[in-house]
């Protein structure tokens, strides 16, 4: 198993009990655990700013940010810029991932020497457990 840090980037606004009983706790609940986790709140004015610094108080790989509102582009772009990891996942504020994702995709990643990497399709069956995806590489070079 690799152990390279992965920047996981969540643009959110107004997301506040999505982020904290769906997409959040799917990244938590990850097998692969040498992550980190950016949300960039852009301009919200529910009480995304409060349910975050809950969780960042949790976890400490958690990370919070605001910004004026300018876009879901603009705000994954900061995170992008913040990021510390040598890979990025970018994760909508209202979809999850299942646990295995990240183990199963970095590894095949890094076998192919790709930049990118993208699912089709992942099946899973009652209790979320992956049995099945396809998925291709994409490599700049």
């Amino acid at each position: 198993m690799t152990d390279e840090l992965i920047s996981i980037i969540i643009p959110t606004y107004n997301r506040s009990e999505i982020l904290a009983n769906i997409s959040v706790p799917s990244v938590i609940n990850q097998i692969y655990k040498n992550w980190e986790l950016i949300i960039i709140d852009d301009g919200s004015i529910d009480n995304t700013r409060e349910v975050c610094v809950n969780l960042m108080e949790e976890d400490s790989r958690i990370k919070y940010y605001y910004k004026e509102n300018g876009g879901q582009g603009s705000a994954r772009n900061l995170g992008i810029k913040i990021a510390k990891g040598e890979f990025v996942l970018l994760l909508d504020s209202d979809d999850a991932l299942l646990p295995e994702m990240i183990s199963i995709m970095l590894p095949r990643l890094i076998a192919a020497s790709g930049d990118i990497i993208k699912c089709r399709k992942w099946d899973f069956n009652f209790f979320k457990k992956i049995y099945n995806f396809s998925f291709f590489v994409l490599n700049n070079s």
